[in-house]
């Protein structure tokens, strides 16, 4: 769907707006008011981003709809998704019907896990380093809300790339769900998995069996919060979850940060000669 939305940005972007100012517009730019205030990118990666330079309010196309319909979250969803002649955002998820999704995951190959999750990967957002053109996505703005009632904010200069904000699907409620999503890499430097906390709207864990889940392929592969220390390269610190790890980022804890995603991986870590490992106890209950 965000594809779909992106390509039709402009079409939005006027239906929501009314006619741009021409004579301020530009190929890929287009912008409303006589000043040019609210700018809309319609053309490549950052197509359907917009940013109010009266009021320094930025978002995407979901957040301008809420913001000029006064429509709620939902609500905005499903106009997107009527402008783009999708009558369901699940299709995004293509699903054979009368199938147990769960069981068709465990029968699939590693490397097919493996793909799904790089996938999942690329079209997941960044929480953090938003510029004009690069505001954070509905999803995001969640995850950082979830992150926030935990204590942890983010500096766009170390934090990790490989934590984003993502839409998942869960095969019970039959509904999308955004959420926190942090990738494990394998000593190669490759994605092959990836931890995910389902979220409900107000940034809480979502009201589901399983609001924490790991998917493709954790064994072996840890997720990044803070490289090495210059001062102390030779100190890793392991936690089994991304939250708590970055609590001790945030705490201003220094040295390599990363965490298992799962107590069973801690096993897994193969320091190299004269590492000092510590293992950082993970108070979060797995369904709190």
């Amino acid at each position: 769907m965000r594809d779909a939305i992106a390509y039709r940005a402009d079409t939005i972007a006027c239906d929501l707006l009314g006619d741009p100012n021409k004579r301020l517009s530009r190929y890929g730019k287009l912008r409303w008011g006589d000043t040019g205030k609210i700018q809309v990118t319609t053309e490549g990666k950052y197509a359907g981003k917009w940013y109010d330079f009266s009021t320094g309010q930025k978002g995407d196309l979901l957040s301008l709809a809420q913001r000029e319909r006064g429509y709620s979250f939902f609500e905005a969803k499903e106009y997107l998704k009527s402008m783009v002649g999708m009558s369901n955002i699940s299709q995004r998820y293509q699903r054979p019907p009368k199938t147990d999704d769960s069981q068709q995951y465990t029968q699939q190959s590693e490397s097919v896990k493996i793909a799904k999750v790089q996938n999942l990967y690329e079209r997941s957002s960044r929480i953090h380093g938003y510029e004009i053109d690069t505001s954070p996505s509905a999803e995001v703005e969640i995850v950082k809300k979830y992150l926030e009632n935990r204590g942890i904010t983010f500096d766009k200069s170390t934090a990790s790339s490989d934590l984003k904000g993502s839409i998942l699907f869960d095969t019970q409620t039959r509904e999308n769900y955004p959420a926190f999503t942090a990738f494990a890499r394998n000593s190669k430097g490759e994605i092959t998995g990836v931890q995910a906390v389902y979220l409900n709207l107000a940034g809480d864990k979502a009201n589901i069996s399983i609001n924490r889940r790991s998917f493709g392929k954790i064994s072996g592969s840890f997720i990044t919060i803070a490289k090495r220390n210059a001062n102390d390269p030779n100190i890793t610190i392991i936690a089994e979850g991304a939250e708590t790890a970055l609590s001790l980022q945030q705490s201003g804890i220094k040295g390599n940060i990363i965490a298992s995603a799962g107590i069973s991986n801690l096993r897994n870590y193969s320091p190299f000669p004269g590492e000092k490992i510590i293992i950082a106890a993970d108070n979060d209950s797995k369904n709190l």
